[in-house]
């Protein structure tokens, strides 16, 4: 029974590349799968609410850093890659294409903000319009706090 998840990811992974799933990383800013049709990235809803950073949160800190790091390797990796190119293993098989979150068209994205960063972690697939949704899963169990470290270690591996 324990290797049952195992072999069924393996076989969805499979399945996916085999359905047109290859390509390159999203590096267009606002472009599905790094393609040419241009897509909106959503605006974060009037009604979510955005947590709150923590008291004296400096995004900039080692130990902000590090506890971003080690939840990005956690749950972000397998997609987004070491690097945050959107070439992680996982990733590989999706359509559309994980961002590459140190693109500087991405970055160039007015919505690309640190509050759409909270929601799309948040939230997961939800953050796309006119293409479907994204293969991206919410940040399930995690809290606020981890998540502005996620996004704090985000903007260092693009050099923000």
């Amino acid at each position: 029974m324990r290797y049952c998840i195992p072999a069924l990811l393996a076989i969805l992974a499979i399945t996916c590349a085999a359905c047109g799933g290859g390509g390159k990383p999203n590096t267009a800013g606002n472009k599905a799968g790094g393609g040419t049709k241009a897509t909106e990235r959503a605006t974060v809803p009037a009604d979510f609410k955005i947590g709150a950073k923590p008291d004296g949160f400096d995004p900039k800190s080692a130990a902000v850093l590090e506890a971003g790091e080690a939840a990005y390797k956690a749950t972000c990796v397998t997609c987004h890659g070491e690097a945050g190119k959107g070439d992680g293993p996982t990733g590989a098989a999706l359509n559309p294409k994980p961002t590459d979150l140190t693109s500087a068209d991405v970055w160039a994205d007015p919505k690309f903000t640190e509050e759409y960063m909270f929601w799309r972690i948040k939230t997961g697939n939800v953050g796309y319009t006119g293409e479907g949704t994204s293969g991206m899963t919410g940040f399930m169990g995690g809290t606020d706090e981890q998540i502005w470290q996620i996004v704090a270690y985000v903007k260092k591996l693009a050099g923000k």
